[in-house]
């Protein structure tokens, strides 16, 4: 849409998916257990952190130090997972997109950087997932659903 907004191609720690890196235990509405999915989802995020006039937080959590942020963009309609603020290397970001609440989704994901691609989040649930290395296993926790209404 706007020159600032370039497709790059995502590279992923390719044993990561291959070891299901990207799970945890399912307990609450906001944990969740990721298992591999595709990386090439969605649109690269040209400036992740910055552009704060337009991407505003519409979920927040606070997780092992870290804070992650599922930002939207009213302008086109697009969200993704951003983590805020204690980023380590090591650390995974994805994005769960539903259609019917949360019963289903799909997973874009896991991106082993502080952001995800950008998803279309136009009339759908969206939700933000962060995943930390605690001792050696993987953990992972999930923002609260958003839905844009439009």
């Amino acid at each position: 849409m706007h020159g600032r907004w370039r497709r790059t191609s995502v590279v992923v720690v390719a044993s990561a998916i291959a070891a299901g890196a990207f799970t945890g235990p399912v307990s609450a509405a906001t944990s969740a257990s990721v298992t591999a999915a595709s990386a090439s989802c969605g649109k690269s995020v040209a400036f992740p952190g910055g552009d704060t006039w337009s991407f505003y937080p519409v979920r927040k959590l606070t997780f092992k130090g870290r804070t992650l942020w599922l930002r939207n963009v009213r302008l086109t309609d697009y969200s993704y997972a951003y983590i805020k603020s204690g980023y380590r290397a090591g650390d995974l970001v994805t994005v769960h997109r539903s259609k019917n609440g949360g019963k289903t989704w799909k997973n874009c994901g896991p991106f082993a950087r502080d952001h995800s691609n950008q998803q279309p989040n136009y009339r759908v649930w969206m939700r933000a997932c962060i995943g930390v290395r605690v001792s050696g296993a993987l953990r992972s926790k999930c923002t609260s659903w958003y839905y844009d209404k439009g």
